[in-house]
């Protein structure tokens, strides 16, 4: 059976700065990153990928416009 974390705002640290963009990691294993992460209005992120990971994404308020797949295709 997997182990069930629970982690609290106060339980996040700071994790890989990007212009526009503060992340706040909660916990990351070899599969999967867990954290928060606030954008300013109209900022892009620079193409990247997540490896074998996968993503899943929860929007509070906002738009977020996902472009996944060569060149952003799919």
């Amino acid at each position: 059976m997997g182990v069930v974390r629970k982690a609290t705002p106060s339980d996040r640290v700071g994790s890989d700065p990007t212009a526009g963009m503060v992340r706040e990691e909660a916990f990351n294993t070899q599969r999967s990153w867990a954290g928060s992460v606030r954008t300013a209005p109209h900022v892009t992120s620079g193409w990247h990928h997540h490896g074998d990971n996968e993503t899943t994404i929860y929007v509070l308020s906002g738009v977020c416009r996902l472009e996944s797949g060569p060149g952003g295709k799919w």
